[in-house]
């Protein structure tokens, strides 16, 4: 099962996608793509298949967003 979320600027558009119920990664950053675009088959398109038909799957990078670290400084200190 793929899930998939878009965000669409003015020229531009992100898709990030989450398969089988993994951790969401990024499959598209670029130019804006069509509003009728199936997302579905822009994730299955980037799947290449590098392992020369073995077994073992290709570890896909993954990103988690975290919480900036805060600043220790005191106001107007130097």
């Amino acid at each position: 099962m793929i899930k998939t979320w878009r965000l669409d600027l003015a020229h531009a558009t992100l898709v990030v996608a989450s398969q089988n119920e993994r951790m969401a990664e990024i499959v598209y950053f670029g130019a804006r793509l069509p509003d009728e675009l199936d997302l579905e088959q822009l994730v299955l398109a980037g799947q290449l298949d590098i392992s020369g038909g073995m077994l073992d799957e290709i570890v896909r990078f993954q990103f988690a967003l975290r919480q900036a670290l805060q600043s220790k400084a005191t106001p107007g200190s130097n």
